[in-house]
């Protein structure tokens, strides 16, 4: 059986799809991979590869776009199935009523295509798979999910062979890995407490690949691309101390590359930081979200005080671990000096870079859920609401225009905080058309973070314009499928 991937552009380089492909292939079947950024004609491109199946995964927030592309395709293909799997299917699994939709896939999706393409290849039935729901005429099945994979050695390495065909990616010289699934917190602007309710009393939550499997994926990679800087993209990579120990004393010793990874203020402390560094680690990304501890605790349930934050950052300086923020603005109820205590903090902790995001929220989530019960959103709030690219301020109305500029602003504000009191005022007005280019410095700080070399970063920034354009100007064309008419 051959299963063909299509996805918009190569802005995210999915672990998850490689992972897949890497399943797919080691039980017989073929697997391939395109960018509808670089095909020329989809059409002729499917017909070419001749598929069994087409698998679509994305996020919520770019699924508009990617819909309209499959209903496309259905109407050219209309007897070529597809199957749809990726966050946005775990938590709005109505997208299966779409009648171009075939299948989806909730959660951890390794078992399930492979069940699906071996029973495709014997003709069995597939309307019992674990993880999928199927429709069959005018009715649609929808099958519990199985229990969670346990032993993440137990996959295959990931299969970058379907993303490294593009030079830009194989090229550019920061690569992602994950080493762990699951998370135990509980932050109300993210989805991981309706994980944990989808997977109630499916096996253990929070999983580890093991250090040696992970330096086997990485040693793999540095071999067959330019990598010089290792990004780790877990949720946390600091749960495991024991598991950090063994990294410091191997990795540094097999692969020999600077890295970045995730984690907590309140989780660094002396023997964390002397692991992270002595393993290699270059920068540290962390989410400090507010400034304002109400923000913060009482509404975003981070559960970290300020003297945590300002106690992690200082050990993460003693060690020489660069620090990148995390932080959301425009959460309900959010007042702008609670904003400004954000930049301000920020500030006082001396961090070397710092994202600033629109508080997204997504439906279901239970920061979403408070915004409606503050009137700030209409309980039919629909997910179709949801653009990642716009950036719309949805919980603060009343501050949208100083929200926006501060995002624009905020690297600057921070590097130079000389200048926050004068941006403090022109945020006020209504120039964002002209802040917009200050917002070039938070792709140099991203450069600078992931150590992108000059050459292979332009390369994969004029390769994924159409993912950048949203990052920049805050809008995506409109149509992807627009060429197709």
């Amino acid at each position: 059986m051959k299963l063909l991937f299509i996805q918009e552009n190569g802005m995210n380089e999915s672990i998850g799809v490689a992972h897949l492909s890497a399943v797919i292939k080691s039980g017989g079947h073929d697997c391939d991979l395109i960018l509808l950024s670089h095909s020329k004609d989809i059409f002729k491109d499917i017909e070419k590869y001749q598929p069994d199946v087409l698998g679509f995964s994305f996020m919520t927030g770019s699924h508009q776009n990617i819909l309209r592309l499959i209903g496309k395709i259905k109407e050219k293909f209309p007897r070529l199935p597809n199957i749809l799997g990726g966050p946005h299917m775990t938590f709005y699994p109505d997208v299966i009523k779409n009648d171009y939709v075939d299948m989806i896939c909730r959660g951890e999706g390794e078992d399930a295509i492979l069940d699906l393409l071996n029973k495709m290849q014997e003709n069995e039935d597939i309307s019992k798979i674990p993880n999928l729901y199927i429709r069959q005429g005018g009715t649609i099945i929808k099958n519990e999910v199985r229990p969670l994979i346990q032993d993440l050695d137990a996959l295959p390495i990931p299969d970058r062979a379907i993303y490294y065909k593009y030079s830009f990616l194989k090229d550019v010289s920061m690569k992602r890995f994950v080493s762990s699934r699951g998370c135990p917190y509980a932050c109300t602007f993210c989805y991981n407490s309706e994980l944990k309710r989808i997977y109630k009393n499916k096996g253990k939550y929070l999983r580890w690949k093991s250090v040696d499997r992970l330096i086997e994926e990485v040693k793999l990679v540095k071999e067959i691309s330019k990598l010089k800087l290792v990004t780790f993209s877990d949720d946390n990579i600091l749960l495991n101390k024991e598991w950090l120990q063994e990294l410091s004393l191997k990795f540094p010793n097999i692969i020999g590359l600077p890295f970045n990874c995730s984690g907590r203020f309140d989780q660094i402390d002396p023997d964390t930081a002397k692991y992270l560094k002595n393993a290699g680690c270059n920068a540290l990304a962390v989410g400090l979200e507010s400034g304002s501890e109400r923000v913060r605790n009482e509404l975003l349930k981070k559960r970290l005080s300020d003297k945590k934050i300002i106690e992690g950052a200082a050990i993460l300086k003693d060690y020489d671990i660069k620090i990148l923020t995390t932080n959301i603005l425009g959460a309900p109820t959010e007042t702008l000096d609670e904003m400004y205590m954000t930049v301000e903090m920020n500030q006082k902790i001396k961090t070397n870079f710092a994202r600033a995001f629109v508080l997204l929220a997504f439906p279901n989530l239970k920061i979403t859920k408070l915004a409606q019960e503050n009137g700030l959103l209409t309980h039919d709030y629909s997910v179709d609401s949801c653009e990642t690219g716009l950036r719309e301020v949805v919980c603060s109305k009343a501050l949208e225009m100083e929200t926006k500029n501060l995002i624009s602003l905020f690297f600057i504000a921070i590097r130079i905080p000389i200048l926050w009191p004068v941006i403090k005022i022109i945020i006020k007005f209504p120039i964002g058309f002209i802040l917009k280019p200050f917002e070039l410095f938070s792709i140099y700080q991203e450069m600078r973070f992931f150590q992108v070399d000059i050459i292979s970063g332009i390369k994969y920034f004029i390769n994924t314009i159409e993912g950048s354009r949203g990052f920049l100007f805050g809008k995506r064309k409109s149509d992807i499928t627009s060429n197709f008419d």
